[in-house]
């Protein structure tokens, strides 16, 4: 049986409320919001069942759950901006347009990495509206572009001096300035999906994907400045580099594949963006929906690091739908972090860990990787399961759902 989430939470109008001569459209909005929370599903999967790979679950529930979740955040972050009457009417356009897309577009764009970040910093910072509004428009031409549909002339935030992109389209643009006039803004428009900017020559192509869904950054830019952590790690790609890097990632998904082929397939329901990094590091960002970063020197460790780091995207958003403990920001000890960190850190810790340790045991049975070689390294996730585990039972006043995680935790490690 799957666990119940609140609708209300989502369908609740409040937030919405604007003055008499807005509120016919800001209704609308509303009934918009209540009408596509009505169409999604129900519940989360079985909370024991999770730890399992099933990209069923992911793409039929989890993700337009979060989605639901999510288009609520950005309606009432967007309204709760500070800004002048011509800001706020091309923020109330783009809203406008953006929920005249199908259901099925707007859930795939509302579990974008790009949609959450914008949502965070409207949240973050209400009184940024003439910086964030375009940033919204570079999200809504996306979306537009990428559905086939027209868009009138909008501004949009460049992500160089001379580069605008549209993730959710996979589209970037080299502008054609003689004189970089600096950031700023570009004005662009949209006419059956096809994207033209005013007043300049624009050289066009392709973002660099992975499995032709995944959008890959070939280096720091303004958007990875704004909602990226260790931005100073990001890899400065050429062509070629791209191409190498791209190339290890789809030999790390065919082996992936070919040893766990569930795993493969949920992974690729998971993951939106992929960072490069310069040093030998990788991570993931939990509140940017499916992105994550990888070295670009990890080798035959990218297999592991590529499925580690985008396991914990499938927890970050059940998460969003369900607590697992009482207290969430409750500190304990973490011998994965070798000091106090809250309780859900830990147990993100032993999902992804547990996930990878069944992943190794497949690799060796394959004769991908010989056992001598990684000995020592599973012997300290043993270690580490030894120690985390009864911290989490003792003090992480779990609910029922994080009980029920751990326990298939628990399990796949025996």
């Amino acid at each position: 049986m799957g666990v119940a989430w609140s609708r209300e939470s989502c369908q609740d109008p409040e937030g919405l409320s604007a003055p008499p001569n807005v509120m016919s459209e800001r209704s609308h909005w509303a009934s918009r919001l209540r009408s596509f929370v009505a169409a999604g599903p129900r519940a989360i999967p079985a909370p024991k069942g999770l730890h399992a790979q099933n990209a069923a679950d992911v793409t039929e529930v989890i993700l337009p759950l979060v989605a639901r979740r999510t288009l609520k955040r950005l309606l009432r972050a967007s309204l709760g901006l500070r800004a002048s009457a011509d800001v706020a009417a091309e923020r109330d356009r783009l809203l406008a347009t953006l929920l005249e897309l199908p259901d099925r577009a707007l859930e795939g764009l509302l579990v974008r990495p790009e949609v959450c970040g914008l949502v965070a910093g409207m949240e973050n910072d209400p009184e940024g509206g003439a910086v964030l509004v375009p940033w919204l428009g570079q999200m809504v031409v996306g979306a537009v572009a990428a559905h086939g549909g027209d868009l009138a002339p909008t501004r949009v935030a460049r992500s160089t001096r001379r580069m605008v992109t549209f993730p959710a389209a996979f589209l970037l643009g080299e502008l054609g300035e003689r004189e970089p006039s600096g950031t700023g803004t570009v004005t662009v428009s949209v006419r059956a999906g096809q994207v033209s900017v005013e007043g300049m020559a624009v050289g066009w192509r392709p973002l660099p994907r992975f499995d032709e869904r995944v959008g890959i950054s070939t280096g720091r830019d303004d958007w990875l400045d704004r909602v990226f952590p260790g931005v100073e790690h990001v890899a400065s790609l050429d062509e070629v580099r791209t191409e190498r890097f791209v190339r290890a990632l789809d030999e790390a998904a065919a082996v992936l594949r070919r040893v766990w082929p569930e795993a493969h397939d949920e992974l690729l329901a998971l993951l939106r963006w992929i960072v490069p990094l310069a040093n030998w590091d990788s991570w993931y960002v939990p509140g940017m929906h499916g992105l994550i970063a990888l070295s670009v020197h990890d080798g035959r460790r990218m297999v592991r690091d590529l499925f580690h780091e985008t396991s914990h995207h499938k927890l970050s958003r059940v998460l969003e739908l369900a607590s697992a403990a009482r207290n969430p920001d409750h500190r304990v000890f973490s011998p994965f972090a070798k000091g106090k960190e809250p309780v859900i850190s830990l147990l993100q810790s032993c999902w992804s860990f547990s996930r990878e340790y069944a992943l190794i045991q497949r690799l060796k049975a394959s004769g991908y990787i010989v056992p001598a070689e990684v000995a020592r390294e599973e012997l300290k996730f043993r270690v580490l399961f030894d120690k985390g585990i009864p911290v989490l039972r003792r003090e992480a006043q779990l609910t029922e759902v994080g009980d029920a995680i751990l326990t298939s935790i628990e399990e796949s490690i025996r």
